[in-house]
């Protein structure tokens, strides 16, 4: 949702206790971006990246909501970046979300979300690839499912 006051904040949080009172609220403030970008990291390696242009006449760039696609080649800070995100969640296979800085060879991204079901219509559409079958080739090697080490989290 996207909310535009805090009277609408208000009475949206209202609505959605009314509806469930233990659920879960997430904010994130709104940062105007012609798009954002998706990178699929697998197993600490980005293996296929996405730009998502926004969505005319809407503010998110989700494929299902009608963003077209387009390659995009990720800076090393932007690559080292999004295999750090999907690290911290201890990610094998995740879609990692950003908007990258204004300037892309100093700045740093804006990570938006770490995604563990990541969708492949749209990246396989940018990248010409078969992604899923990529992930099942990689991954039938059972040897791959676990870490050769444990999680350690970044406040270890």
């Amino acid at each position: 949702m996207f909310i535009e006051s805090e009277r609408s904040l208000v009475s949206t949080v209202q609505i959605l206790y009314k509806l469930e009172d233990t659920i879960g609220i997430m904010l994130q403030e709104y940062i105007s971006t012609k798009y954002d970008v998706r990178a699929i990291v697998r197993d600490r390696e980005v293996i296929a990246t996405m730009q998502r242009p926004v969505v005319e006449g809407d503010f998110r760039s989700n494929v299902a909501q009608g963003s077209k696609p387009k390659t995009i080649k990720l800076t090393e800070t932007e690559t080292l970046d999004c295999i750090k995100a999907a690290e911290i969640v201890d990610g094998l296979w995740v879609g990692v979300d950003f908007i990258p800085a204004k300037d892309r060879n100093k700045g740093q991204p804006f990570m938006i979300e770490v995604n563990g079901s990541p969708g492949s219509e749209g990246i396989e559409e940018a990248t010409g690839r078969n992604l899923v079958k990529e992930i099942l080739t990689y991954y039938i090697d059972r040897s791959k499912w676990l870490r050769p080490k444990p999680f350690i989290s970044i406040y270890s």
